[in-house]
């Protein structure tokens, strides 16, 4: 298979609307997870902050 080939394999791959979705699908619950992972740390860093001052 030339690479020419292979990119046209792959463009096919992309219309069909059930990859598509669980595509986004994958994506969404990595950025969720990306977004529960941020908030944790933040929380941390306040917790950890408030220790240090004493407040």
């Amino acid at each position: 298979m030339s690479l020419s080939e292979g990119s046209v394999n792959n463009n096919q791959g992309n219309q069909n609307p059930e990859s598509s979705k669980r595509l986004k699908r994958s994506f969404m619950d990595m950025m969720k997870k990306e977004g529960d992972d941020r908030i944790k740390f933040e929380y941390e860093l306040r917790l950890l902050r408030k220790v240090k001052c004493g407040t």
